[in-house]
């Protein structure tokens, strides 16, 4: 008996999964872990699964369906499997500090705070609280779609821009915006997290009651923590 297109799909899901930890490996002499580009990764599995699970497809709705669940089963197999198109947003000297609605940082002036991800910027302006932020909208990869915010950092994009991953969005600055000069806070202070939307408010805001203070650690500060712990170990 012939198999149905979604026993196909399941099958080679759970091979894609195999195949993609099969991209990561460690280097004997150096204890360190080798990844296979994103690109490369993403091209690879494609090339292999797409025969598969389109050729099974019965007609053309069910194949454009199906072929949007194909690009969804590689991009959740190389996100499982640690290869992801993104970078770290700060450099290495710049120290980790708390969770709230976003993560906080501290670093030194000057410093830059990085694109995760290729990006387009959809806001750069003022914002009470936070005195500058940017927003931008990732283009690629597992949180395609997914918007980010730079708060108290000196822009240096502004709306329409595209970016690359790892191009420079922010800066630290000597006294950060919106934060006050005698604060401890103030030197190299940025917060960086998920958005709501390309305006660019946390999540976490829409969730709050009046008068609750918003140094907590909030559910999606938590997401963004977990998401930088998972790519990058920060």
């Amino acid at each position: 008996m012939a198999k149905t297109a979604s026993q196909v799909f399941t099958e080679a899901r759970k091979s894609a999964f195999r195949d993609a930890k099969a991209f990561v490996e460690k280097v004997p002499e150096t204890g360190k872990v080798k990844k296979k580009p994103y690109g490369q990764a993403y091209a690879a599995l494609r090339k292999k699964y797409a025969p598969v699970v389109l050729g099974h497809a019965s007609g053309a709705d069910e194949r454009v369906r199906m072929g949007l669940r194909l690009d969804r089963m590689i991009r959740d197999a190389l996100g499982a499997a640690g290869i992801t198109p993104y970078v770290s947003p700060v450099t290495a000297r710049t120290r980790r500090m708390r969770t709230d609605s976003g993560v906080d940082f501290q670093g030194e002036p000057g410093d830059p705070v990085r694109a995760m991800g290729k990006a387009e910027v959809t806001s750069s302006r003022r914002v009470g609280g936070f005195g500058m932020l940017v927003v931008y909208r990732l283009l690629e990869g597992p949180r395609e779609g997914q918007h980010v915010y730079v708060g108290h950092a000196e822009p240096c994009v502004k709306k329409g821009d595209l970016v690359k991953a790892g191009a420079p969005v922010a800066t630290l600055r000597e006294h950060a915006w919106g934060l006050r000069k005698t604060s401890p806070h103030s030197r190299g202070w940025v917060e960086i997290g998920f958005a709501a939307g390309p305006l660019g408010l946390p999540e976490s805001y829409k969730e709050h009651d009046p008068g609750v203070e918003h140094d907590l650690s909030t559910r999606a500060g938590v997401e963004f923590s977990t998401f930088l712990r998972r790519c990058f170990g920060i």
